[in-house]
């Protein structure tokens, strides 16, 4: 739960796209371009989530499906600077984990920088584990750890 009562999380639409994308230049080196926030969106609206506090978009998870191999992706998350530290990013996560779970994928993967030691230990907290290190996966050099979170199978 985050710890700021007026944040609402909601799944993502189309709509929010522009919105995520401004976000996202803000908040990490790396972007997508437009087109591509929106198809995702469109081509699987189920795995993604929005964190609003009134109408200001604070917080995302982009979250997508690889349906051949079951295996659930969380491409892109970020928070706003002056919302982190709120438990936001952990119930983005958590929502895009559920879905994910929910369509029956077998593990959930992320990359993180090995410099965001914050973010490996969130990830952890939520069931992820260092699977293996990406050489050079950033634009700047940095390597990434593939963290990877492995999903029961079994049926309750």
């Amino acid at each position: 739960m985050t710890a700021v009562s007026n944040i609402v999380i909601k799944r993502a639409s189309c709509q929010d796209a522009a919105a995520m994308d401004s976000l996202n230049r803000r908040c990490l080196p790396e972007n997508y371009p437009l087109v591509e926030w929106r198809a995702i969106l469109t081509l699987m609206p189920a795995f993604s989530y929005v964190a609003y506090d009134g109408d200001i978009l604070v917080g995302y998870s982009l979250g997508m499906i690889q349906p051949e191999v079951k295996k659930g992706v969380i491409a892109s998350i970020a928070v706003d600077t002056s919302h982190r530290r709120k438990g936001i990013a952990k119930d983005l996560l958590l929502a895009s984990i559920k879905s994910l779970e929910d369509h029956h994928v077998r593990s959930i993967v992320l990359n993180v920088r090995i410099s965001n030691v914050p973010a490996q230990a969130l990830y952890k907290t939520l069931g992820f584990r260092k699977h293996q290190l990406v050489s050079k996966y950033y634009q700047n050099g940095e390597d990434a750890y593939l963290m990877k979170k492995d999903v029961s199978t079994e049926i309750s």
